[in-house]
């Protein structure tokens, strides 16, 4: 029982001493002198210079060729250099409808001939290819793309 008594005890102790306020903290004191100044640091060599020169031009596309079971347009772009080939990019947006566009390749599955565009480049030229999912529909008309050429340097 002496036991039972003592922890029981030490128990409502524990209770009374966490439900206690926080001991009450005095104002603070004033801020202390400034240290010293530490030596200045290595300087470091600059890094390599780079840079991205992004050019975009409208495109509008009427003169589309059937093959199988695609149609295709081939853009003769002068802008698209080897170098580009090699290390820039080259990106191709369609306009859905008047200012706005979404990037190739662009997939539209919600009509009875649903449809998709996609593309590839090489030097000098841009391959646009739309390919009608269910069935061969007429030419595809005038069609309007944005291409986008990235130059890294």
């Amino acid at each position: 029982m002496k036991t039972f008594r003592i922890l029981l005890f030490l128990l409502l102790f524990s209770f009374i001493v966490a439900c206690e306020k926080d001991e009450v903290i005095g104002p603070q004191g004033p801020q202390g002198a400034t240290g010293v100044t530490g030596p200045t640091g290595a300087t470091g060599s600059n890094g390599a210079t780079g840079n991205a020169n992004v050019s975009e031009k409208i495109i509008i596309v009427s003169n589309w060729a059937y093959q199988l079971n695609y149609w295709y347009a081939n853009v003769v772009d002068s802008a698209i250099t080897q170098n580009i080939v090699d290390k820039g990019a080259v990106i191709v947006y369609y306009e859905i409808s008047p200012g706005e566009w979404s990037m190739l390749p662009y997939s539209y599955p919600y009509t009875i001939d649903p449809y998709e565009y996609s593309f590839i480049y090489s030097l000098n030229n841009v391959f646009i290819k739309r390919r009608d999912l269910s069935s061969a529909t007429p030419n595809p008309g005038t069609q309007t793309f944005k291409i986008v050429i990235i130059v890294i340097d």
